[in-house]
């Protein structure tokens, strides 16, 4: 996965936690090409790990592995000079075995001057560390306010307010070196440097908890009224959280849409008698202008951090709140213009809470229509490749590609991930899950699985990765799905569009036999798609978009897997095609007999 972005920040803000320098050292003086940083999450292992790794060499890829059983050694990458970060701390168990090979998996590193920094948190790592005590390093978490600093030191004048504003000082505290991290990117995104600005940067790094008390904490006991009007600002503020930025009406109407969710839908007499629209804005400090709702003008940070609090002390709302969320963008369609910003809505809770539980609407937005769809599809991508929870969501795309029962709704939204940004940022885990696409049996889910497949063998950047996954599975005679992905990179496509890329195919020796040893297992397996591709290569060399010595040259060792029913296909039932009477004649003529004088 690519992590170019986090790395030049981390590295740019970087604060040595104690017990740096030891595996620092390990790494500089070559005595290890592996360490493994133990401790909790969110103890700053991260961060240590990204700086040895671009201190060590340029270019650092996380690997993000499709286990089935586990971690396991013989998969992992060992590229010439390779820099590699890998995180166990989403799995479910690390085998003894795991650590057992890392020693000699260590050795095949330094000899290709590659370097790995694996994290692991203490119960994962306690059946593994006997066997890696050696390199294995706990390190000190840093201290906050070094950490506060090194994020401010990017900018002069938020660094000079910091240090001269008491207000700020008094926030970190006995705080934690992520929350510093947190307090310096409020601190940096704050316009207003004075006492104004830095109560509302206190406001906001304390997650608006005084403001949600306020309006969402306990009520004391009050009359019918009242309360049928405070329900009705609590639901206004929920729906402005979800949709800020979006014209007053939808707010109100999605507001009104709540309350029916809850069975509390106001009285005409409620109505009549309670606060209108404009009081109802301003108890609740919610700022209105050119006609639509600015709830984070005045209360940055407000949106996540609300639905974060409903989330964790109003448990019983989350299914009310989700099934609020489909009604307003799907059935309803009070939201429909304002998808977008429920989408960073549902993102931000899934990260912030570490919740799937979102991913209920993503299914009700795949059914919902093409609009909905791409919206579902970024959803998916950008969760899928979050640090945090994008191993969670890999491994429901890998479920839902293999389950039976899958819609092709939703079929099609996982294919349009992985040809999309996981496929650009963790291109193996894409090519994984394409391949349990192209094993299904639905013609319609191939085909846009080989589609996913061509643009990303097409991109450059990814290309090699491509490759080399190709000719790995090809390998395998019996993995019929593996031999269908590497076919498919040999379509010639609609009007000859891919003749250019097959082609370049041809003439690099590995890929070609990559593709000789997929097509004769097809072939042998009586596989009909692969006897057509025969016949359309052969069609391409008619058309004089293929070269003809070259094809018919590959297709020689191809074309004698045909047995039967395909052979018949292809040569016996009508060869139309000069290239196929060519084809037919290199492999079944006669060749003449040579005289001895």
């Amino acid at each position: 996965m690519d992590i170019s972005a986090e790395v030049e920040r981390t590295v740019a803000a970087f604060v040595e936690p104690k017990g740096y320098r030891q595996p620092a050292d390990a790494f500089n003086d070559g005595r290890q090409a592996l360490v493994v940083l133990r401790g909790a999450r969110g103890s700053g292992r991260r961060a240590s790990a990204l700086s040895l790794l671009a201190r060590s060499g340029d270019g650092v890829t996380e690997c993000s592995q499709d286990w089935i059983t586990g971690p396991q050694v013989p998969l992992l990458p060992r590229a010439q000079d390779g820099r590699y970060l890998l995180d166990l701390t989403g799995e479910e168990d690390v085998p003894a075995t795991f650590g057992s090979h890392l020693g000699s998996y260590s050795d095949v590193l330094a000899g290709r001057d590659a370097r790995m920094v694996i994290l692991v948190t203490p119960e994962l790592w306690r059946s593994c560390e006997r066997h890696c005590h050696t390199f294995t390093f706990d390190l000190e978490t840093p201290e906050p306010e070094a950490v506060l600093v090194a994020h401010l030191g990017q900018s002069a004048e938020h660094l000079r307010w910091y240090q001269e504003e008491p207000a700020l000082r008094a926030l970190v505290g006995e705080t934690s070196h992520v929350r510093a991290e947190e307090l310096a990117r409020i601190i940096t995104g704050t316009a207003e440097l004075n006492a104004a600005g830095a109560s509302r940067v206190a406001d906001a790094f304390n997650h608006w908890l005084g403001y949600l008390v306020e309006h969402l904490g306990p009520t004391v006991s009050e009359s019918e009224v009242a309360q049928a009007a405070k329900m009705r600002e609590r639901a206004t503020l929920i729906a402005a959280a979800v949709l800020d930025g979006s014209p007053i009406g939808a707010v109100l109407a999605a507001a009104d849409e709540l309350l029916h969710e809850l069975g509390e839908a106001p009285s005409y007499r409620e109505i009549l008698l309670g606060d209108g629209v404009t009081s109802r804005f301003e108890k609740l400090e919610i700022e209105t202008s050119q006609g639509k709702v600015d709830l984070m003008g005045r209360h940055p940070g407000l949106d996540r951090a609300l639905l974060a609090w409903l989330w964790t002390q109003r448990l019983p709302m989350r299914p009310r709140i989700q099934r609020w969320i489909e009604r307003i963008t799907v059935d309803s369609k009070i939201a429909a213009g304002q998808l977008a910003r429920v989408a960073d809505a549902l993102v931000g809770l899934a990260i912030d809470q570490r919740s799937l539980e979102i991913l209920g609407t993503v299914e009700a937005w795949v059914q919902s229509g093409a609009q909905h769809r791409r919206l579902a599809v970024s959803v998916l991508e950008r969760l899928a490749v979050d640090p945090e929870i994008g191993s969670e969501v890999r491994r429901r795309l890998r479920n839902w590609a293999i389950n039976k029962t899958t819609g092709p709704e939703l079929l099609e939204a996982v294919t349009s991930v992985c040809g999309g940004l996981l496929g650009q940022m963790n291109t193996p885990a894409a090519l994984a899950r394409l391949k349990l696409l192209l094993g299904r049996p639905e013609a319609a889910v191939r085909r846009g699985a080989s589609d996913a497949l061509q643009s990303l063998a097409d991109e450059p950047a990814m290309a090699k990765v491509v490759a080399t996954t190709m000719s790995k599975w090809s390998e395998d005679a019996e993995d019929h799905a593996a031999h269908q992905a590497v076919l498919s990179l040999a379509d010639p496509g609609e009007e000859n569009r891919r003749a250019r890329q097959i082609d370049a195919l041809l003439r690099d020796p590995v890929r070609c036999a990559t593709l000789q040893r997929s097509w004769s297992a097809q072939l042998t397996a009586g596989n009909s798609d692969a006897v057509d591709l025969l016949r359309r290569w052969l069609a391409c060399v008619d058309a004089k978009v293929l070269d003809r010595e070259v094809v018919i040259a590959a297709l020689k060792p191809v074309a004698g897997s045909l047995r039967g029913e395909p052979f018949k296909d292809l040569f016996m039932t009508r060869r139309d095609l000069s290239a196929q009477e060519e084809l037919f004649r290199e492999l079944y003529a006669p060749r003449p007999q040579q005289v001895d004088n």
